[in-house]
């Protein structure tokens, strides 16, 4: 009954959204948000299309470029040919932004190119030493690349910066 509840608040959230954004039909929030209520009710296909609506309403917006390569590094949709442009063009547009360096250092471990995504990485936490996004995703770089001690240390820094992923990988791969 609870997940009926959940459900149907979901539905009228969504609702909610969709009619603010007939009314403000340029304002890109009302769009992230009805993108993030697809995806809380597990519509992944409209929810993209919202964020991806996002980028032609804000196109020189560096955070709605990350928003959506971070919804696609989030749900492992489409990340090649979707959220690895869309990263790209955060970075493009905002090329000292630590968030917009992680989420495109992210998306390339998702795409297996380790190297350019330790550059993106590094250059992240060079600009915001305390990101621990940055430092868990290199933790998790370097568990697919072999370096236990390099994923312990970030695994250890991004858990000391709040981060409970980081914390509990620490507990399952160092106990």
């Amino acid at each position: 009954d609870n997940l009926n509840d959940a459900s149907k608040r979901l539905s009228q959230a969504l609702t909610e959204f969709q009619s603010a954004a007939k009314l403000e039909p340029q304002n890109p929030a009302w769009y992230v948000s009805i993108g993030e209520e697809f995806a809380n009710l597990g519509d992944l296909i409209l929810a993209l299309e919202a964020y991806q609506y996002v980028t032609t309403i804000a196109p020189e917006d560096a955070s709605y470029w990350r928003l959506l390569a971070d919804f696609c590094a989030r749900n492992g949709a489409r990340i090649r040919d979707v959220g690895l442009p869309a990263a790209q063009k955060a970075v493009q547009l905002a090329p000292k932004d630590p968030l917009a360096l992680d989420t495109l250092g992210w998306v390339l471990v998702l795409d297996g190119r380790y190297y350019e995504a330790e550059r993106f990485l590094l250059q992240a936490l060079e600009a915001d030493p305390a990101l621990a996004s940055a430092h868990f995703h290199l933790a998790l770089l370097y568990l697919q690349t072999g370096d236990r001690a390099s994923m312990r240390d970030h695994l250890i820094q991004a858990r000391d910066l709040g981060s409970a992923e980081a914390e509990a990988l620490l507990t399952q791969y160092f106990p």
